[in-house]
């Protein structure tokens, strides 16, 4: 590779040296790594420049750099096809930051991940897009416990965008940081507090990390003053239990101080990191299949059988295994699914401590405790709905109210309402009274049933398995792409087990575990108009126009729910 002298000092060029010469000597090892290349030039070329293919690229400057500052002419060529482009100053400047950004993103990724594993989350490009925006506000990443928030923005996200230039605080370790913020919101205050204490400037070339917030619940507060008064500067907040500790504490307090802890509408970003989705969970494990499944879903087509038969083979391990990156990585690491079976074993012990922790009082915890511990039981029965006599004899559905509220703040379960039978649009529930629970994540569902492993890996498995685990599953799913859940129930037994509203259609969903029919959808269509219907299966892709029926394999799920957010689901 030629690159010229006054361009071989600029750090951010460095990167690429590095990482072309990488690429020729590693990247055939990692498909995974491979992939993660070949998104480079997409990402350029939001700023409308194509330049790094996976082959040397020619960079020069000419001296009108020297002579006009405001106007730089680049000329990048590549051995095929060649590419000339001619742009300012500002254009180059904001080509630097975007490659130097995404090559640091790579070299890490190629090079430093932990363990020689790097875990591929979706929620990464939330992130970038977050630190690229013009409108960029202090942002809170909520989910459950060790679902990978810490990993996705310290060690992944600070490490590649914000090299050596970040700041961590742990407010659950760091004594000292969280005495004096628990003190003050004055975001000035802080910044020159933390600039002392680790002795380094806080400028806008810095992230700040404020993790485990809810050990200190007055940051929260603070990140109103930084938006306003220091939004140049990232800054990122993360925890478990916020809104739980938030709410705990605003009691606690009373009245008079409530204004300390009155979260800051309007003045933050927000996003929710869930356990990983089943696509995430395919490109980590097997990155061929998950290319090869993703094409069959974007080009409407059939896997041929085989091809069908691995994918569903990998939606059997992933009901399993489940989404929470440690299980999943252990399965990765060593093939080995009884040792992700016992990461599951503590992570669920781990929830039902963390109940006891967070919660008022004894009964709150137990209550909470036992209706987590019950979901799958809620499910398994002929009614799906919850019955709260199942857990606790004599009781109503309000006695259990606030540990519902609870375990749904903190990203443990996810609640489905009813819609009534002519439903309308927006989606409204029916009453407050019929809804249904899930397991956020479908592993510690596998987990909570007691099912053997070995009945995910039988061939009598569709007979075996419960149809709750596939309905649990595309829930997940659904969630993860940022849809609220519903299901509908009409007379003579007919329901459908998810109805999504995308862009002002109407999309019934039906979940079936092995081939069998959409008895419901005539019924369904007797009362309500919709584009068309889905039926998720075993089967493999097809759509039926006189039925209005489009049918998905399992693995097409996320896929799917991506687009059906997006408003841009086709057949």
């Amino acid at each position: 590779m030629f690159v010229q002298k006054n361009v071989r000092r600029n750090y951010q060029w460095q990167k690429i040296i590095m990482l072309q010469k990488t690429v020729q000597t590693k990247i055939h090892m990692d498909p995974i790594r491979m992939r993660m290349l070949k998104m480079l030039p997409a990402r350029i070329s939001q700023i409308k420049i194509q330049a790094i293919k996976m082959h040397p690229v020619k960079i020069r400057l000419t001296g009108m750099q020297r002579m006009h500052m405001n106007q730089t002419v680049m000329h990048m060529t590549a051995q095929s096809p060649a590419i000339t482009k001619v742009i300012s100053i500002k254009k180059c400047k904001q080509l630097l930051k975007l490659l130097g950004n995404w090559c640091n993103l790579y070299y890490n990724v190629l090079n430093q991940a932990p363990g020689g594993l790097y875990m591929e989350r979706i929620a990464l490009q939330k992130l970038i897009d977050w630190n690229n925006s013009k409108r960029r506000k202090p942002l809170i990443v909520w989910g459950a416990r060790q679902v990978g928030k810490t990993y996705l923005v310290k060690d992944i996200f600070a490490e590649t965008c914000y090299t050596n230039n970040y700041i961590y605080v742990d407010f659950k370790k760091e004594d000292e940081i969280r005495a004096f913020c628990s003190q003050t919101a004055n975001a000035e205050k802080i910044i020159e507090y933390i600039s002392l204490l680790r002795g380094k400037q806080i400028n806008e070339k810095t992230l700040l990390i404020f993790d485990e917030i809810q050990e200190c619940p007055n940051i929260i507060s603070s990140l109103k003053y930084f938006c306003q008064d220091f939004r140049e500067i990232p800054v990122i907040a993360t925890g478990s239990m916020v809104r739980i500790k938030l709410q705990r504490e605003t009691r606690k307090r009373g009245p008079k101080d409530n204004n300390k802890f009155l979260f800051p509408v309007g003045k933050i970003n927000q996003i929710t990191v869930y356990p990983m989705t089943f696509d995430e969970f395919l490109m980590n494990s097997n990155s061929m299949l998950y290319d090869a499944v993703k094409k069959a879903y974007e080009t409407k087509r059939l896997l041929n059988t085989q091809i069908h038969n691995l994918a569903m083979e990998q939606v059997y391990k992933y009901m399993l295994i489940g989404g929470m990156p440690e299980a999943v990585e252990a399965y990765i690491d060593d093939g080995d699914i009884l040792e992700a079976r016992e990461i599951l074993k503590v992570l669920y012990d781990n929830y039902l401590a963390d109940m006891e922790l967070y919660q008022a009082s004894r009964e709150a915890v137990l209550r909470s405790r036992t209706l987590f511990q019950n979901i799958y039981r809620e499910l398994n029965k002929e009614s799906k709905n919850f019955s709260p006599g199942l857990i606790e004899e004599k009781s109503k559905t309000r006695d259990f109210a606030t540990s519902i509220q609870w375990l749904t703040m903190a990203h443990i379960i996810n609640q489905s309402f009813q819609l009534k039978e002519h439903i309308t649009m927006p989606l409204i529930p029916d009453n407050d009274s019929n809804f249904r629970l899930f397991l956020g994540d479908i592993g510690m569902f596998s987990y909570q049933s007691g099912i053997n492993a070995a009945s995910f890996v039988s061939k009598e498995r569709e007979n075996t398995l419960s149809g709750i685990f596939f309905e649990n599953f595309a829930a997940n799913e659904l969630i993860a792409k940022g849809h609220k859940l519903f299901y509908w129930r009409g007379k003579a037994y007919s329901e459908l087990e998810f109805i999504i509203e995308s862009d002002n259609k109407l999309y019934p969903v039906d979940v079936k575990k092995g081939k069998g029919t959409l008895n419901s959808l005539e019924k369904f269509a007797n009362h309500n108009k919709f584009e068309f219907a889905i039926k998720v299966s075993s089967n493999n892709y097809g759509f039926n126009p006189e039925q209005k029926l489009l049918t998905i394999p399992f693995y097409f799920m996320p896929f799917a729910a991506t687009d059906l957010a997006a408003g841009t689901m086709e057949i």
